[in-house]
């Protein structure tokens, strides 16, 4: 009777849970979709706008939640750093001081400690990151650089507040910053250069030939495409020229028979 009742309990608490869970899910719902939908607008507003203000008109509305969820895939990255970096966020001063705070054994201020652990992060961790990221040799290390910069800069500002007469965490705080800064960018590159178009994506073809069918000779580049309009960008001699025009198709010329039809 025993084993009964608390098999009767664990289905009623499995059974309330599975409740608020449906509820809470199914309340939020519309706010998944608006912020979804929103980061779409925000991602194609700007591919249009970059273009030219004119294009964006061809503003699409049926592309925006597509767009948002490939957004939202893109800044995993970016989640996952900042729940990493949460703990370093929210907590206390003291904490940071207790942890890091460069005195000898009996709470002495040594200012050698906090330079040499700085130039040490600046040498190793900066330095080898920079070189992995500029020469393309690993660009996930802008993510580590990013991580190591916020606590650094952190650090330095924490200590900057109790030591006010000591200027090295001032400066070295100053360079986790521009660190920092320029992490986030290269994050950002990396993450989002998988919003162009894959250079295995063999339906492009399909965009040569028209091109070259119309326009000969001509170099071109896709550079922003939705559900209803390819927009590229076509040069008379080569990628880098200034002068370029833009040239819109339709989005059913980027399928296999469009393809075939042109050719014929």
């Amino acid at each position: 009777m025993d084993d009964n009742l608390e098999n009767n309990k664990g289905e009623i608490v499995t059974r309330g849970t599975t409740k608020i869970s449906t509820k809470i899910l199914r309340e939020n719902i519309p706010i998944a979709v608006t912020v979804i939908t929103a980061l779409g607008g925000v991602n194609q507003f700007y591919n249009l706008l970059k273009i030219d203000s004119y294009y964006v008109r061809f503003f699409s509305l049926t592309q925006l939640i597509s767009d948002g969820l490939w957004i939202i895939y893109l800044l995993l990255p970016f989640y996952i750093l900042t729940i990493f970096l949460l703990p370093f966020i929210f907590t206390n001063n003291e904490h940071f001081i207790q942890r890091f705070d460069p005195v000898d054994g009996q709470n002495n201020f040594k200012r050698y400690k906090a330079i040499i652990i700085n130039l040490i992060i600046i040498i190793l961790v900066y330095g080898t990151m920079a070189y992995m990221v500029f020469t393309n040799k690993w660009p996930y290390a802008s993510m580590i650089t990013l991580v190591y910069s916020f606590i650094a800069m952190k650090v330095n500002m924490k200590l900057g507040d109790k030591y006010k007469n000591e200027k090295v965490f001032d400066l070295f705080g100053t360079i986790s910053l521009i660190v920092f800064g320029t992490s986030v960018y290269f994050t950002g590159v990396w993450v989002f250069k998988d919003n162009n178009l894959p250079e295995n994506l063999l339906n492009k073809d399909v965009i040569k030939d028209i091109i070259d069918d119309k326009y000969p000779g001509y170099k071109f580049e896709v550079i922003y495409m939705n559900d209803k309009y390819i927009f590229n960008r076509i040069y008379c001699d080569s990628l880098s020229e200034p002068q370029s025009q833009v040239l819109i198709l339709p989005a059913e010329n980027f399928t296999e028979s469009e393809k075939l039809q042109s050719r014929d």
